[in-house]
């Protein structure tokens, strides 16, 4: 099942943690992640649009996760769209 995160993330939670495993990283902030013993807040497929608003993150942290990916074309364009202007990747 995927659980879907359509009404606006909490101001001390516009960060988020794509890819985020079992290590907590990115400090506070939505974890996403395709794999569900790691207890992710969304399950997310990171190679696919991602279920977010528009400008719904300040910043997003990817942590070993890029190079997983083996066409970045959607996922880089899915951070553009789900970061606020001169949002951060981290």
């Amino acid at each position: 099942m995927r659980r879907l995160m359509t009404s606006p993330v909490p101001p001390k939670y516009r960060r988020l943690d794509l890819g985020a495993g079992t290590v907590l990283g990115a400090g506070q902030a939505v974890r996403a992640d395709l794999v569900l013993a790691t207890n992710p807040d969304v399950v997310v497929d990171a190679s696919q649009p991602l279920p977010f608003r528009t400008d719904a993150f300040e910043k997003v942290f990817c942590f070993d996760l890029i190079e997983h990916i083996d066409d970045l074309t959607v996922l880089m364009s899915e951070l553009h769209r789900i970061l606020i202007p001169n949002g951060h990747l981290c």
